[in-house]
């Protein structure tokens, strides 16, 4: 399914028009389909359950988009939560996921953020450091908690993809070493507080092809024999994510069937209960970024979104499909007349930009731009640069919609600043 299609030349987001929701809500918003959020959630249940894995929890990285209407679409579905900050460890929960549901990735985890989710009862802590698995310990014993560790261990593989989305090389920062496993583990069995029963591996981001994940798997499978070799007793397998899509309207995403296929073969016969940790996969092509075109110069669109919005383009080069909400007519369709423009925004920045050389269909100021793909990575890497507030977001299920958060107001984001005038503050002085 698609939750943004074309019907009568206009956009829709499920029965909704997306020009319908620009006369109420000023662009530059975001708009998420719940019905395809639960749509990619199934598709991905049903294909590890007919891949024959049956004891698994797929666990969403709320990094991908933290919004609670968005955790709770996944909440309903059964989802449970991948989380890195204790911020999201509340979200999680205020979106309806349970406690011993979440798993706490990241290399930077604080005495506090491990505080709340011991208190919390979360499942388990994906380790990947050996002062990390100290202050764990530490905590849990001053808590009065045992805590369930898997030890990130990073394969040393090269999945592909920008530079800036691997996690699984040896230079990258995330894990444990691949030569330090058999130290951790011996070290983790030693803390009386915790309990270290599983093994967590991830590779990286957007990956559309099975052989890094083949590889990782098998290097996962000896690893945990290797460790059940030793006495340890593992388990739990955690895979991590990953699981890339079609950003461009003619690539190949990852065959999740394919991919829940592969699983089987290498682990499905472990005797462990495994966790899947996708985020991208289930929100990015759930939402859409909607913007409105200021003004143009010759081969330039001026819209009101920017790197403020999707700094995607800028941060990893990447590419997002744009086209117009409402379709050009039948006589102005000649694909003689269309334009090679680059889409770029107001922010003072000359990487401030949507996208270059895209062709399109002559367009004017006040017409809406769809940029696609846009549930992951959006919204939640959105700032406030050149004091622009941020931009609303609407979910849409069915004939229904909602704004599940409001457009940031310019006296919200100054609240809580102070000046500091000759001499004297106009509130408590800080150490400078």
């Amino acid at each position: 399914m698609n939750g943004f299609h074309y019907r009568d030349g206009q956009l829709y987001a499920d029965d909704v028009p997306i020009s319908t929701l620009a006369q109420t809500t000023p662009t530059p918003f975001y708009c998420y389909s719940r019905t395809q959020i639960q749509h990619n959630y199934r598709h991905l249940e049903n294909a590890l359950h007919e891949a024959g894995l049956k004891n698994t929890q797929i666990c969403y990285a709320l990094k991908a988009n933290s919004n609670l209407a968005v955790i709770a679409a996944l909440a309903e579905c059964g989802a449970g939560g991948d989380i890195v900050s204790g911020g999201e460890l509340v979200r999680a929960m205020k979106g309806g996921i349970a406690p011993d549901k979440i798993v706490f990735s990241g290399v930077g985890k604080t005495a506090a953020e491990i505080d709340a989710a011991l208190t919390a009862n979360i499942a388990r802590f994906n380790v990947e450091s050996m002062s990390e698995i100290d202050m764990l310990s530490q905590r849990a014993k001053a808590l009065g908690k045992r805590a369930h560790v898997s030890a990130r261990i990073n394969p040393d593989i090269k999945a592909g993809g920008h530079a800036k989305m691997s996690t699984g090389k040896a230079e990258d920062k995330f894990g444990i070493a691949w030569h330090e496993a058999d130290a951790a583990y011996a070290h983790i069995t030693a803390q009386e507080a915790l309990v270290a029963d599983g093994i967590d591996i991830h590779i990286g981001s957007q990956i559309c092809a099975l052989a890094p994940f083949k590889a990782a798997f098998t290097r996962l499978a000896d690893l945990l024999a290797h460790l059940r070799g030793r006495g340890h007793t593992i388990t739990h397998l955690d895979v991590g994510g990953g699981l890339g899509i079609a950003y461009e309207p003619n690539a190949t995403p990852l065959d999740i069937a394919a991919y829940a296929r592969l699983v089987q073969e290498e682990l499905g016969q472990s005797d462990c209960h495994i966790t899947f940790e996708p985020g991208r996969a289930l929100v990015a092509d759930a939402g859409v970024l909607i913007t409105r075109i200021i003004r143009t110069k010759p081969n330039f669109l001026i819209v009101d979104a920017s790197m403020s919005e999707l700094i995607r383009p800028t941060l990893y080069d990447a590419y997002h499909h744009i086209a117009p909400v409402i379709e050009p007519a039948d006589n102005a369709s000649d694909s003689t007349s269309n334009i090679t423009y680059d889409i770029v925004g107001a922010v003072c920045e000359t990487g401030d930009f949507l996208g270059h050389g895209r062709t399109l269909p002559p367009l004017q100021a006040d017409d809406l731009l769809s940029v696609f793909c846009t549930g992951a990575y959006g919204q939640v890497q959105a700032s406030n640069y050149n004091t622009r507030p941020r931009a609303a977001e609407i979910m849409v299920a069915g004939a229904q919609h909602e704004i599940v958060r409001p457009r940031e107001t310019l006296d919200a984001m100054l609240a809580g600043e102070i000046t500091m005038l000759a001499g004297k503050t106009t509130g408590q002085r800080g150490g400078l």
